[in-house]
């Protein structure tokens, strides 16, 4: 991060006001008082309210979508979404983001959600050839979709998560882009590979697909499972979106993605360590919103891919688990504090 430059300075002024006063700051939607009969009543009718659609990825892929579109817009965000996660686990999200004014555009990756899996003998498993391949079809949405219906004189957005985060910035970096500012939230911008370090894993990860095995799950990869206690996930703090979370794949069990391939893991460990390179190359205004508990990605990747682009601001969250967008409401109220005080 450069500390000298007039974006730097506002973000950490602006991080040291929220801090200070996140006690006092209010739910920016439902609480996680009577959290299920809210979800249940306001957000569930909402994502009904969206519309659906599906468009061609670069290679011709169907790829599916929705949109939440209002006439009076201030400005239009695009989100970008994680490993696993299809476009209905957002739902709080967007409701936040599209009662604040902006219009909402999403779509799922290929191999996940309900764009077409690419593993025929089990689409549980999360796969991909190229990790490329996530930011050309980013790119097939923003110029198909989003750019077709957005007035050019609105304002554009990228808000990604996780994995979103990694293919947001590789798009940024190798293509021609319209957008104002970018956040991202818990990037993977380095894979934790834990049991083994990362060395190992890309030793076994790298001969699984040299064997031919590059569409079988990577080691101690596994179909989802339904039963994972809120004492033993990696997702959030908050025990109220945590079960909304399960209850959300039980409803749409088709959405759901397990564990990942080893070409996936090969690709994953081969485009983030590319992309961290190429942060230099960004001259977007940036935050990246690193998870003070994360141990689904590393914050050693995270430091280092901000450190190198000029516009990029870092900011911790403490106590944050990996879902920082949907966090217990203390922590999640600072996010989207960020959130709205960026995208304006």
């Amino acid at each position: 991060m450069n500390l000298n430059s007039s974006w730097a300075k506002r973000w950490i002024r602006l991080a040291s006001l929220v801090v200070a006063t996140l006690g006092s700051i209010t739910a920016h939607a439902i609480s996680e008082t009577d959290y299920d009969q809210a979800f249940q009543t306001i957000i569930l009718p909402f994502m009904d309210s969206g519309e659906r659609f599906t468009f061609p990825a670069h290679d011709g892929i169907p790829l599916a979508g929705i949109r939440f579109v209002r006439p009076d817009a201030r400005a239009t965000i695009v989100y970008v979404p994680g490993r696993s996660e299809a476009w209905i686990r957002g739902a709080e999200t967007f409701y936040d983001l599209y009662q604040a004014g902006f219009n909402v555009f999403v779509y799922d990756h290929r191999g996940q959600g309900y764009s077409p899996r690419l593993v025929s003998k089990n689409p549980q498993i999360g796969h991909v050839h190229w990790f490329s391949d996530y930011a050309d079809d980013l790119n097939e949405f923003v110029e198909k979709i989003v750019r077709a219906q957005v007035p050019e004189s609105q304002k554009l957005y990228l808000l990604a998560h996780s994995m979103g985060g990694a293919v947001a910035t590789d798009y940024l970096t190798s293509h021609v882009h319209p957008f104002s500012a970018v956040i991202l939230s818990a990037p993977m911008f380095q894979v934790d590979t834990r049991p083994y370090p990362e060395m190992i894993a890309k030793t076994i990860v790298n001969s699984a697909v040299a064997f031919g095995q590059g569409k079988k799950y990577a080691a101690g990869q596994d179909d989802f499972d339904f039963t994972v206690p809120f004492q033993g996930n990696t997702l959030t703090t908050s025990t109220a979106r945590y079960a909304a979370y399960q209850d959300m794949n039980r409803r749409f069990p088709d959405s759901v993605l397990g564990g990942a391939s080893n070409r996936w893991v090969q690709q994953a460990l081969r485009g983030s360590r590319r992309i961290r390179k190429s942060m230099d190359r960004l001259n977007i205004p940036m935050v990246l919103l690193q998870a003070g508990n994360d141990r689904l990605v590393k914050s050693p990747g995270q430091i280092q891919a901000c450190a190198k682009s000029p516009l990029c601001t870092l900011i911790a969250i403490p106590g944050a688990e990996h879902e920082l967008l949907n966090e217990r409401d203390e922590l999640r109220n600072l996010v989207f504090g960020i959130v709205f005080a960026t995208f304006r």
